[in-house]
């Protein structure tokens, strides 16, 4: 007669005890696993975002009036824990229009916690874009129709974009906006 057989109901063999223990054992530690790799996914709450100073700039090549610029920002990180990021890419408005766009060289990067680090930066500006931009900002400084608008239409300037955290597939918008000359210097959201 087969072992199993003579089993009581509800109890069990040696065999599947074991197989069920490992599969516990295997949930548990795909769990884990998940729970560990979800901080790579989403960031904490209260985040503050990084202070980023520019720390040389140059003209790489103009070409038919548009100018491709590198610099190197310093990003600081403010908060304690380290800033996994990727895929950080922007646009600049002057005066409500388009001028360039702009992209971190490293496709992805980790800001140590309550440190900082240099990054290189490359920046496309478009010659004639910018002098619309210009144009456009001075026609209505002189005209006065500026205050009429939207408070992110009434900023001279705009830099709109989005990153992603770590291995999250969604992207985060970042905005900040101000005025020439360090006046008003505001994030949005």
């Amino acid at each position: 007669m087969n072992p199993r057989s003579r089993l009581l109901p509800g109890q069990a063999s040696q065999p599947t005890q074991s197989r069920a223990l490992r599969g516990r054992v295997a949930i548990g530690l795909i769990s884990l696993g998940l729970i560990g790799g979800c901080q790579r996914l989403i960031p904490p709450r209260n985040l503050k975002a990084p202070d980023l100073q520019v720390n040389g700039l140059r003209i790489e090549g103009l070409h038919r009036g548009d100018a491709r610029i590198a610099l190197n920002l310093i990003a600081s990180n403010p908060n304690a824990v380290e800033l996994p990021l990727s895929q950080v890419q922007f646009e600049i408005r002057l005066f409500g229009q388009r001028i360039g766009s702009g992209r971190v060289d490293e496709p992805s990067f980790v800001l140590p916690a309550q440190g900082s680090r240099e990054l290189p930066l490359t920046l496309d500006v478009s010659g004639s874009d910018l002098g619309r931009a210009f144009r456009r900002g001075l026609g209505e400084r002189i005209a006065g129709s500026s205050e009429a608008r939207s408070d992110e239409a009434r900023s001279d300037w705009q830099i709109v974009g989005s990153l992603r955290w770590g291995d999250n597939p969604l992207a985060l918008e970042f905005r900040k906006q101000g005025q020439l000359g360090g006046r008003d210097e505001r994030p949005t959201r």
